[in-house]
C-alpha cells in the first residue's frame, strides 16, 4: 500500500510540474497598423544565436501572438516585401507587444 501511495504521489508531482511549464512561457504579439505583407520573425538567445524563426503576414489591423522558445531573449524582424530589416531589437518579457506602424524604421542591415 505504501508503494502504491508513493507511486501516486510521484505521478501527481510529475503531472503538476509538466502543467506548470506553460506558466513560464513567454509570449509576444505583433500588431500591424499598415500593410507590410510577409515578415520573418527571428528569436535570438543571450549570445545572439538564432534559436527559432516564425513567419507572419501583417496587414492593417492584424495581430498575431507567438510563444517564444525558452532560450529566446530578443526578437528581430525582417520584411520580405521591402527586403529590409526593422531597425529595432525587441527584448522579450511577459507579454511583449510589438507594434509595426508607418513610422517603423527599416533598413538594409540587421540590427
Amino acid at each position: 500500500m505504501k508503494k502504491l501511495l508513493s507511486l501516486v504521489i510521484i505521478i501527481a508531482s510529475l503531472i503538476s510540474f509538466s502543467s506548470c511549464e506553460s506558466i513560464f512561457e513567454t509570449e509576444y504579439t505583433i500588431k500591424s497598423s499598415y500593410d507590410i505583407g510577409k515578415i520573418y520573425i527571428y528569436e535570438y538567445n543571450e549570445d545572439d544565436e538564432r534559436v527559432s524563426s516564425n513567419t507572419a503576414y501583417c496587414y492593417e489591423g492584424t495581430s498575431e501572438t507567438f510563444t517564444a522558445k525558452s532560450s529566446a531573449e530578443k526578437v528581430k524582424i525582417y520584411c520580405d516585401y521591402y527586403d529590409k530589416w526593422v531597425q529595432q531589437v525587441y527584448y522579450l518579457d511577459d507579454d511583449t507587444e510589438i507594434r509595426l506602424t508607418g513610422n517603423t524604421v527599416i533598413g538594409p542591415y540587421e540590427p
